[in-house]
């Protein structure tokens, strides 16, 4: 029984270390791009980085792959909500019309 849950603690701690050293080379990675010029791939790579280190914190140290389905779905349901919310703000702005900016003189 003992050995059972060394086994368990030695598995758990190895997918927290795991965790930790992709996080940590996801940062660093993270790091370079900021220094490299690649236009609008600067934008796509920090948010394919950005968006691989939040799964990582969500699967390994939530613990959401091992919840239950419900909490699960909860998960997944709010993730779309926002999804919608973040589509219909780009809607907005781009039917927005494109006006310049009023001008307030100084009085003289």
């Amino acid at each position: 029984m003992n050995q059972d849950k060394d086994k368990a603690f030695r598995a758990h701690l190895r997918r927290l270390v795991f965790a930790w050293v992709a996080l940590l080379v996801l940062m660093f990675t993270s790091l370079a791009t900021a220094f490299v010029p690649l236009g609008t791939g600067n934008l796509v790579a920090g948010l394919a980085i950005a968006t691989v280190k939040a799964a990582l914190v969500i699967a390994i140290f939530m613990g959401l792959l091992r919840e239950q389905m419900a909490v699960r779905l909860a998960a997944a349901f709010a993730l779309g909500l926002w999804l919608v919310m973040v589509g219909l703000s780009g809607v907005d702005y781009a039917t927005r019309p494109h006006a310049p900016a009023t001008f307030q003189g100084n009085g003289r």
